[in-house]
Order: structure tokens, then sequence, then C-alpha cells
């Protein structure tokens, strides 16, 4: 699926008028088309249009707009082909490329419904705090447009505590900036610093059998040993997950500790603690992401 991409050059020319300001045509220089990625927007607009997302070979629905030179223009309404359009979002993509997708008048109602559904209405969470990083929606409504093939399975998936662990090292760093008056009052020192990280920072695990289904529900033909996924089923999942046989695994590794708060044996199976202190089959788990991989979920 193609769609329309407004250039600097168009964007710099266009800033610079007077007369016809933000009034452009697909024939004007600067603006060509570009390939969009299979992902749940192509997916959704083919649905609202009633045709199957390969029919579309170019839609006037959205378009790209490359702002670096015309920042300003994200806040105003501009015309193509006769045809409105506003700003409708940047992915974190976009914004490190300096572009932004335009949404067309009629569109617009489809486009908030699909940002709403697909980020759990995350903006409206949002609005309530005091202060957010952009970032942070930003990576929420990237779920749209991240490109992936579609299936049609729905895991079994558990979600984890993340699990973290505790470092010291010693760093370099600068002291005496907040009270410096001088370049000269700041010195490089030497400093232990303990800090917290993730162990396993948007990295999961699927079992065999759900890498079997995927592979045959796409139709392809060797082992699957990992994947990279956006799951919208309900926790807004995305991040890397690497096949194993979940089932011996933890088997071994309670053999070995036992029972913990975190996997334990009830009457006769081993069961596995999410983070609602629900416990679930190792048998029947599909999939054990960690807290950080579910957007919707933290």
């Amino acid at each position: 699926m193609e769609i329309l991409r407004l250039k600097s050059e168009v964007i710099i020319e266009n800033k610079n008028k007077t007369i016809g300001k933000d009034v452009f045509r697909d024939t004007y220089k600067g603006v060509d088309t570009i390939q969009l990625d299979d992902s749940l927007f192509t997916v959704a607009l083919a649905k609202y249009e009633g045709v199957n997302p390969e029919e579309i070979l170019i839609t006037d629905a959205i378009i790209k707009v490359e702002f670096e030179d015309d920042k300003d223009i994200i806040d105003r309404i501009i015309e193509i082909n006769n045809s409105k359009y506003c700003f409708y979002m940047s992915t974190a993509s976009d914004l490190k490329k300096s572009s932004a997708i335009f949404i067309k008048e009629q569109y617009y109602p489809f486009g908030q419904w699909l940002k709403e559904q697909a980020t759990g209405g995350v903006e409206y969470l949002l609005e309530e705090k005091d202060k957010v990083t952009i970032m942070k929606e930003t990576a929420y409504q990237g779920f749209i447009f991240s490109g992936s093939q579609k299936t049609n399975i729905i895991p079994k998936v558990v979600i984890i505590e993340e699990p973290e662990y505790i470092h010291r090292g010693m760093y370099s760093v600068l002291e005496g900036v907040e009270t410096a008056e001088m370049i000269d009052d700041i010195r490089l020192v030497e400093k232990e610093i303990e800090t917290t990280l993730s162990a396993f920072d948007g990295q999961g695990v699927m079992s065999k059998s759900l890498a079997g289904r995927i592979a045959k529900d796409l139709n392809i033909d060797y082992d699957l040993t990992w994947i990279t996924f956006r799951l919208f089923a309900g926790i807004g999942g995305k991040g890397v997950a690497t096949t194993v046989d979940i089932e011996k695994e933890l088997l071994r590794v309670h053999k070995e500790f036992g029972d913990t708060e975190h996997l334990k044996m009830i009457n006769g199976e081993l069961k596995i603690r999410d983070i609602y202190n629900r416990y679930h089959k190792i048998s029947e788990v599909d999939m054990i992401l960690n807290q950080s991989q579910c957007k919707f979920q933290k």
C-alpha cells in the first residue's frame, strides 16, 4: 500500500509562499510516494473500505509530511489534490526523521477510533498526569503503523514481574555541575554507582507449539527460533520472543529450586504466577512476557 509524501524540498518552498500556501498537488516537485509495511493500520483501513488489504495499492487516507523545515505545519490544515488534511500522529520512528502522518478530513473519525482502540485510549490517561514524556505516547501510538504479518492466533499469555538485578560499577562522572560558577569548578571523578537494571527488557519466550502454529498460519516452511511481535489482544504486547520448551525448562527449574512464590506445584500441576497473583498451568502457556513488554499493563 502506497501513500503520498511531502518531502523537505516542497515544504521549504511552501513555507516561503504567500499565495497558495499549504496547497499541494501530487505533481509538484518534492512530492512522491512511499510504501507502507503491512500493519494494523493497513488491515483496519481495508476493513473500513470493505476490501482486502492487497486490493489497496495506493491510498489518499493518510500522507507523510517531512516537517523539519516548517515545524508549525503540524498545527495547520493543508490541502492536497483539493482534499484537506490535518496532523494525525508522529511515531517514535517518525520523530527521529522529523516527519509526521497527516490524515484526510473524512477519515479523521476512523483514525481517532483506531487510535483509541489500538492504544487503549492512552492519550486520555496521559492527560491526567502532571508530566508526560512525549516518547511514552508515541510508543503506544506506534503500534498502529508497526510493520508485521497478521496471524489469526490469540496465544495464552502470562505476564510476569520484571526480573531485575542490582549492578554496581565505577563510572567517570562530572562533579560540581550544579554549583559551578566557572568551567574549572567542574571535576571529572571516578565514582561507584549502584543502579537497578532490567534483566530481560523487551524479551520474552514462546512455546515450541506456538512457534509451530505461527509458522503454519504464515506458511513458513522452517522452524521459528524467535520472533519480533506486536500483540494487540488487550495487553499491547511487543518485543522479542525466543522459542523455548517452556514446560521442560520450568520443570527443570522447579526440580532444582522447588516451590517459590513465582513457580509452584499445585495439585500435581506446575503453575506460574502472573502480575495479578493468579497461577496458570505451565502446560497451557504459549508465551511468558515481562511487564515492560506489555504497554497496556504498565
